[in-house]
């Protein structure tokens, strides 16, 4: 368990120091990337409100959290299912276990079951990028938390 713990703040793992920006960065891009798609289906865009400290507090509560459940997913879970199979089975395996882990809340939010396909598709897909990084910065936990925080 500590050495588990100890992964979730190793950063010597990663080599090229890029990758950090690659976590960080990975979500806010899909994010807003994906901002505009509602229009395509005729809804209006949502009204974008940024109270700062409600982000920054927001910010330090995701990035904890996504720690911890990286902890799990990618510290835990991912290698064993890499040496078993490739990173991308894995990472669909593992991506799809966390959608499904979702469904009772997203029904419990009055979730359409289409809206929860589109989410899973997003979810397994963001898991493989997770494990892309993961996988390119040594298997570091530290990194896929923070691109694991997707609010």
């Amino acid at each position: 368990m500590t050495e588990l713990l100890k992964r979730a703040l190793d950063h010597r793992r990663p080599r090229a120091k890029g990758w950090y920006a690659a976590a960080v960065l990975l979500t806010p891009g899909v994010l807003a990337l994906t901002y505009p798609l509602p229009r395509t289906t005729g809804q209006p865009l949502p009204t974008v409100r940024f109270p700062v400290l409600a982000a920054l507090g927001m910010l330090l509560g995701f990035i904890v959290a996504g720690g911890f459940e990286e902890l799990g997913w990618s510290g835990y879970a991912l290698d064993p299912l890499q040496d078993r199979w490739n990173a991308l089975r894995a990472a669909v395996l593992l991506g799809s276990v966390c959608a499904v882990f979702h469904y009772v809340p997203l029904l419990q939010h009055g979730r359409s079951a289409g809206w929860i396909a589109w989410w899973s598709l997003f979810t397994v897909a963001h898991r493989v990028l997770i494990t892309w990084i993961y996988n390119n910065t040594g298997r570091s936990v530290l990194t896929a938390a923070p691109a694991c925080s997707r609010g």
